[in-house]
Formats: structure tokens, sequence, C-alpha cells
């Protein structure tokens, strides 16, 4: 009771001596430190003392500071679509923390219960593209920001309907001619979901192209033996499936084959001779031979395939015939005759201009 005040000393679990923190006045029993540190631990001890002398340190109290709880991480918000083309779905969110760790991305198709995680991106980032989707289906998506304490409350959800997969269009189709009567086409297939490709073609003075053919998915050849010899063609392809189709492919034009003998033997020794005069206006005379007995037809088309004319259809001796041929009610253009006789086959070019 003879005190004058008292020496508060502190030291912490890394230091080796006490320091004195504060010096309070006679009758003092409490004193507040507010100069800690949070997960440090403090040890202290008190004397007291007057003008003539000091006291013996009293006993040694410690106490280790809590950590404060970890802040919580702030749920995202205003999640929503901002791209959705054929194939994926793009989403964007508002980052409200700044001490999330990343963002886990959670969809549920219509048809499930339950939430799956699809995605986790890096802290600070709020965008994720879903491109692992299918067409036309409803997806259901929500945004989780967390870091290695906890996770936030989901976000808003957002809901959207999957649209059609775009077909890639074809490339590159090319044509070539190396046998008589066929034309070869190729090209590159540019898409993984089409169910085949439809291929058009015109030819001569046609203006629009028609269907000709269709091939499955993943084939890139086509060869086409229903053509005219020394004939101007021109072809184009799309992909297609169930619900849509691809652009057109690139155009390309190629004359066919002509040959005056066929690749076939001659069993007959059979020769057609070029039509004269030719051009013509409105007749020509079209002459052939053959050395043995057969039977023999002789046809005219346009440079559609359509057969305008027949000329001969019976049974011939060996001999060489003339025929007339008069074009007065057709018009003007490329005509090709034909004449088969048993497997032998010789088409020839004439041009009518009247």
């Amino acid at each position: 009771n003879d005190e004058t005040g008292f020496i508060i000393q502190r030291r912490t679990a890394n230091e080796n001596s006490f320091i004195e923190i504060a010096n309070l006045s006679v009758n003092s029993t409490q004193y507040e430190d507010y100069s800690i540190i949070s997960g440090q631990t403090y040890y202290y001890r008190v004397k007291a003392f007057n003008s003539d002398n000091e006291s013996l340190y009293s006993n040694i109290a410690s106490i280790t500071i809590p950590m404060p709880p970890p802040l919580p991480v702030q749920a995202p918000t205003n999640l929503r679509i901002v791209g959705s083309v054929g194939g994926r779905i793009d989403i964007m969110w508002n980052d409200n923390s700044i001490n999330e760790s990343g963002f886990i991305i959670e969809r549920k198709m219509s048809h499930e219960s339950n939430f799956v995680v699809i995605g986790i991106t890096n802290e600070n980032i709020t965008f994720y593209r879903d491109d692992n989707i299918m067409e036309r289906r409803e997806y259901n998506y929500r945004v989780i920001a967390f870091n290695s304490n906890m996770e936030s409350e989901p976000s808003n959800i957002v809901t959207i309907t999957s649209e059609y997969k775009s077909i890639n269009t074809p490339t590159n189709l090319k044509a070539s001619a190396n046998q008589i009567g066929k034309i070869d086409l190729t090209w590159r297939d540019n898409s993984d979901n089409e169910i085949g490709f439809l291929i058009e073609r015109k030819s001569g003075s046609q203006s629009d192209f028609g269907f000709l053919d269709r091939v499955p998915a993943n084939v890139e050849s086509y060869q086409d033996n229903s053509i005219l010899q020394n004939t101007l063609y021109e072809y184009r392809i799309m992909a297609y499936n169930l619900v849509t189709e691809s652009n057109y492919s690139n155009i390309v034009s190629i004359i066919s084959l002509m040959t005056s003998i066929d690749d076939r033997n001659n069993d007959y020794d059979l020769k057609l001779f070029q039509n004269y005069p030719n051009p013509f206006n409105p007749a020509t005379v079209i002459q052939f031979s053959i050395t043995k007995e057969v039977f023999v037809t002789l046809s005219v088309f346009n440079t559609l395939g359509e057969q305008v004319a027949e000329l001969v259809k019976q049974y011939l001796s060996p001999s060489t015939y003339s025929v007339n041929f008069d074009a007065k009610n057709l018009p003007n253009g490329i005509y090709f005759y034909k004449l088969q006789a048993g497997d032998f086959v010789q088409t020839k070019k004439m041009i009518l201009i009247k």
C-alpha cells in the first residue's frame, strides 16, 4: 500500500527478454494491451515501485491471441448467357469477392435432378465457355466462388435451350475425267455432324443445278457414270443432317472425254463416221458401217441426255449405211448421236445452227 505505481512488462514467444510497455498509477489493478498481433503468444509480468525501491516481479501470465475468422466468400451475381452458337454456350458473371481462389461452374440438364461440376476457373475470371453440349437441349447453369476455407452461396441460375450445331461447308471440290463416260469428284469433309452429302449437277444449256445423288457421312469422293461424251458439266455439293444443311461448296466445271472408238473390243468392226455437213441446218447425214449381222440402234440425244430421235432400231447385214437426220423441229444447239451394235457403242457430237 506504499507503492506509487506499477510497471507492466511484456515479451513474445520469439523474444528473449521482457520490455516495459506501460507505467500505471497507484492503486491500478488492470491494463489493456492493444498493440497485439493475431496468432502471437504474449507473456506479461508486473512490479510495483515507489520513490525508494521496487518490488519483485509478479507471476508471469501468458495468452495466445486467436486468429480472426476468415472473411466469407461473396457469391457471384448477375450470371447471364452472353453467347449461344451451335455447339457451345458462353456465360459471364459478376465477381463480388476479394478472397476467392476461383469459381466452380455447375450445370444441370432438364432431365437431371442435381447440378454437376463442369469446370473450374482461376480467381478474377468471370467468363466460361461450355463447348460440350448437345443440340436443342435445355441447360441450367450456376456459379460458386471458393477458396481454401469455404465456398460461397450459388449464384442465380440461368437457363437456355441450345441451338442447332451448324454444318461446316465442304471445300476443295475437284473434278477429273480420266475415263470415257465417267467423271470423278473429290472434296474435303470439314464437318463432324453430317449424315451425308448432296451432289448437284448441271450440264450444257441448263440454267439451274439439279439433284444428282447423295453419299453417306465421311465420304469424300463420287463417280458420275450418267454422262454424255464431250459435254460440259458443273458440280457442287453440300453437307446435310436431319435438321440443317451447309452452304454449297465451290463449283467445278469439266468437259467429259470423247472417243471415236469405244474402249471395249470391236467384235463387229463397227465404224461411225462424222455427220456431214456439220454444223448443219436443218438436215444432215450420218454414216456407219458393220462387217457382221447385228442388232443396231442409232439415236440422237440433247445435252441433257434426253433422247430426241431414234433413227435405226433393227438387225442389219454387213454394209455401210447412210441415215438422214432432219432436225427442223429441234432448237439450235449441240446434239450427240450414238450407235450401238451388240456391246459396242460409239458416240459423236454434231451442231445444229439455224
